[in-house]
């Protein structure tokens, strides 16, 4: 009788762990990334289908207030708090089926603090705005002075011996990742990255400058609405030098110009080149951090998380970063090595690998590189 009686205990135990598995939504974690591959985009759906599993609409919701504790998210009304949840739903789907294995992308997507966006929002707010009374041609590729060589620069003969890779970051010579926030003004953020890894280049001071002063002092660009890197370099040579960030901290606004700024770091020159060949942009990385615009209007660039991103960033020139290296993946990561460039980016540690990316180096199928990252390039000089 005792031996019936724990049989059918066993029996009733194994029942139970089997109901509990089938009707308990399975929550997949990859990289800190919940695998989703479609869901339901009806508001007040009761479920969402993820890899042959059903995911409650509770979980997804559970999901989302997890992600706003994360990034202090608030919304003033319960239609845009549910706008954005199913905004939030829409990007995770284009991140999880990006990630699926079957894709076999060598980057992958993440969650990040603009996935209540939707891709028009994000390029309005983060990204170069175009003046309606500027060219493409003026804002993207400003026409220096004769002063500042102009460039467009192919293969030649008798390039210089450059290291097979190189990491600024390694050297020391490149400070924290910032955040530019709500303000579209990357080009601040890449004329101030590379003066400070020059000046610690050639003087060896690691200075934090100030991205402020270009915003409010610099009357040659747009502030918040966009801007280029020549005319930010040529204000800097102009005014003597740039303050640094503790005297001049940023505040994601256009403001007034301060009186009493201190030229704490100078340059004396700058060089813009444009449809550079990579091979020779690998020699100037190698002697110090350039300025490149790149095509980052895609989701796939927004949401990037790792890896090496090989295309599908976006169509036009729209932000400006800092290359400060290059290197290659080992070649036990993929069938062949992938050449890359490093860039730092202004979107703060929670976006890409803690603030930067790698990018495809040498991609002979793109004529401007990998996300137009040779279309324009520019870096100050220091005698």
């Amino acid at each position: 009788m005792g031996s019936l009686t724990r049989a059918n205990m066993i029996m009733i135990i194994l029942l139970i762990v089997y109901v509990h598995a089938t009707l308990t939504p399975s929550l997949a974690i990859s990289n800190g990334m919940s695998i989703i591959n479609n869901y339901d985009q009806e508001e007040g759906a009761d479920s969402t289908e993820l890899l042959g599993f059903v995911r409650c609409e509770q979980e997804m919701r559970h999901l989302f207030e997890e992600w706003m504790v994360k990034y202090d998210k608030s919304y003033n009304t319960l239609q845009e708090r549910q706008r954005r949840l199913n905004i939030f739903k829409d990007n995770l789907r284009l991140i999880d089926e990006h990630n699926h294995p079957s894709n076999n992308h060598t980057f992958t997507l993440g969650l990040n603090h603009f996935a209540d966006l939707t891709n028009e929002e994000f390029r309005s707010t983060y990204l170069m705005f175009q003046p309606v009374n500027v060219t493409h041609d003026e804002l993207m590729l400003s026409t220096p002075t004769s002063d500042h060589r102009r460039q467009h620069v192919g293969r030649r003969r008798g390039r210089r011996s450059i290291p097979e890779s190189i990491d600024w970051r390694d050297k020391g010579a490149v400070t924290a990742v910032k955040s530019q926030g709500q303000c579209g003004c990357c080009w601040t953020f890449a004329t101030i990255a590379t003066v400070e890894s020059l000046n610690y280049i050639v003087r060896g001071d690691l200075i934090t400058l100030s991205e402020q002063q270009l915003l409010d002092c610099d009357d040659q660009n747009f502030g918040c609405d966009g801007g280029f890197v020549c005319r930010a370099y040529e204000y800097i040579e102009r005014n003597g030098g740039i303050d640094t960030d503790q005297n001049y901290p940023y505040v994601a606004l256009n403001g007034t110009c301060k009186a009493d700024l201190v030229n704490a770091v100078s340059i004396d020159d700058h060089v813009y080149t444009a449809y550079m060949s990579e091979e020779v942009m690998a020699e100037v990385v190698a002697r110090a951090p350039a300025a490149v615009g790149v095509k980052a209007s895609s989701d796939k660039f927004r949401f990037y998380r790792s890896g090496v991103i090989t295309g599908g960033c976006g169509t036009d020139l729209d932000h400006v970063v800092a290359a400060v290296g290059y290197g290659a993946t080992e070649e036990s990561e993929w069938e062949q090595p992938h050449e890359y460039w490093i860039i730092k980016n202004s979107w703060s540690e929670g976006w890409g690998e803690n603030g930067y990316a790698r990018i495809l180096r040498n991609n002979r199928r793109e004529l401007d590189g990998t996300c137009g990252i040779a279309s324009y390039i520019t870096y100050p000089k220091i005698n």
